[in-house]
């Protein structure tokens, strides 16, 4: 059964003209950060029925030199959770970043699902020396914004 839904979705990297739906896609899912998105990121998409249920965005950061690569967040529709979507479009996002180095800000509760595709939390306590400084001031505002939920930083080389 599991294997007949993913055989009717398609998981692909978006293109332009699917960039309108995918903000609406983050308005529907409540995404904190809608004003944020720069829509010249890569976008990963999986749709079913020419709907989209699931978007990951991969942005070069800092934008002035496009030094490196920020996952800003794996987004499936609630009712698609727990299919398989998030593992693909993680796959396919693994792909894309495979020749550079990527962080993502993550709760903790999704470290081994990033896991899965070789990122490595970094410590508080390395921060200073591992992580880039607009990333420590992104990752501090999470934390005061929503202070129930932990949140990692983590990277893949």
């Amino acid at each position: 059964m599991k294997n007949d839904f993913l055989n009717s979705v398609i998981i692909k990297i978006a293109e332009l003209n699917e960039k309108p739906s995918i903000l609406s896609f983050y308005r529907k899912c409540n995404y904190r950060d809608i004003q944020g998105i720069n829509l010249d990121d890569i976008f990963i998409i999986a749709k079913k029925n020419d709907a989209i249920i699931g978007v990951c965005r991969l942005s070069e950061e800092p934008i002035n030199t496009k030094e490196f690569l920020i996952l800003r967040g794996i987004n499936i529709d609630p009712k698609y959770q727990r299919h398989g979507i998030g593992i693909i479009i993680l796959e396919m996002a693994d792909k894309l970043t495979k020749a550079r180095k990527c962080y993502l800000i993550g709760q903790v509760h999704l470290e081994s699902f990033f896991h899965h595709i070789k990122f490595i939390k970094i410590q508080e306590k390395d921060f200073k020396n591992n992580v880039p400084t607009h990333l420590i001031e992104r990752f501090i505002k999470y934390q005061k914004e929503k202070p129930l939920d932990k949140y990692i930083i983590m990277v893949k080389n």
